[in-house]
């Protein structure tokens, strides 16, 4: 029963979602080096995702870039009845009298995806968020960025890294009234889902790369990113495939162990990586054009687009896969065949 009403719960606020944003006018919009970018005027945000609001019932989903991406946001994390009431309120008086926060200008980088509010997901954050601070580092000084509400060191340490000041930082969560909100088509990724955005994600690669500090003793790395620490998707024959590792000499790297900036270093010296589908394989932003990346693909569904695949090639790196097939699903955890992989790898790193 109460599946059932999660069900209908979030088929309801999908519709709304849907329906509301179809009334969304944005004031100004321009193209910014294959991004384009709007300003929308007198705006209301709301709760720990910084909802906009631009006029009653007027909701900007672009913010995230798809309706249903807001509706899962919203029925998820906010108290229906509360939002949409809030949502329908004459904006005169809800909006302009008696907002606490009141900003000129304000950039919105709120992350979308996550299992928590403050657990954002690293790699939607560095592939969709991140590479928008391009775009918002060429905006009138006084403009504040927006973030997600209780949001991690590791968000604050990318910002910082790349020049942002944190006091033009916002934690959204209170309520906020802007005069100009400044947004930025998504570049959206999902698992079968990738919108390119190679001039900033490649502008990104290249700041970050910049700021932190790389060993240069350290090229040429071959390395192994580890779930083992991970609630899910683990490798059940780990001991066994170690070995492997050992005999290919690939460092095993736990990222979850690291800063970004160590990361950074990491994977700029490193011209082999094998990964389990996972947020850590976003970290090939990283290295060097025409590197090897090795996914060991959890194969549940074919599609024509595969997000890992996808970045690879945007980066210009060399990508392969080792495939798996299990009835278990995607997140499950896999048992390896080491003859099967250690063939793989010879081909691969021959």
């Amino acid at each position: 029963m109460a599946i059932q009403k999660s069900r209908i719960q979030k088929s309801l606020v999908y519709s709304l979602c849907h329906m509301y944003s179809r009334l969304r006018v944005n004031n100004v919009s321009y193209q910014s080096e294959g991004c384009k970018l709007y300003t929308a005027r007198n705006v209301s945000l709301i709760g720990y995702y910084g909802i906009a609001i631009q006029s009653p019932g007027v909701l900007i989903t672009k913010l995230f870039a798809k309706p249903q991406s807001l509706a899962k946001i919203i029925s998820q994390h906010y108290s229906i009845g509360s939002f949409f009431s809030a949502m329908l309120t004459p904006f005169k008086n809800k909006v302009h009298s008696n907002k606490k926060i009141t900003y000129d200008n304000i950039f919105h980088l709120v992350a979308r995806h996550g299992p928590d509010i403050d657990t954002p997901n690293y790699a939607h954050w560095m592939l969709e968020n991140l590479p928008l601070i391009h775009c918002y580092l060429k905006q009138p000084q006084d403009t504040k960025l927006l973030i997600r509400a209780s949001a991690p060191a590791w968000i604050y340490e990318t910002l910082t890294t790349l020049g942002v000041c944190k006091d033009k930082i916002v934690e959204a969560g209170s309520d906020i009234y802007c005069r100009n909100l400044i947004f930025c088509d998504l570049p959206y990724i999902h698992s079968n889902e990738y919108i390119h955005c190679k001039v900033h994600r490649h502008w990104l690669s290249k700041a970050m790369k910049s700021k932190c500090i790389v060993n240069k003793k350290e090229k040429n790395r071959r390395i192994f990113l580890s779930r083992q620490t991970s609630r899910r998707r683990k490798i059940q024959n780990f001991d066994e495939f170690e070995k492997l590792m050992q005999e290919f000499g690939i460092d095993v790297i736990d990222t979850s162990a690291h800063t970004v900036c160590q990361q950074v270093a990491i994977f700029h010296n490193s011209a082999f990586v094998l990964s389990q589908s996972g947020a850590a394989l976003s970290n090939m932003l990283f290295m060097n054009k025409g590197a090897k990346v090795m996914e060991i693909k959890n194969v549940e569904k074919n599609s024509s687009t595969w997000c890992w695949e996808e970045l690879a090639k945007e980066m210009g790196h060399r990508y392969y896969s080792y495939d798996i097939s299990t009835d278990a699903g995607r997140h499950s955890d896999i048992l390896i065949d080491i003859d099967i992989l250690k063939s793989e790898l010879k081909k691969v790193l021959s």
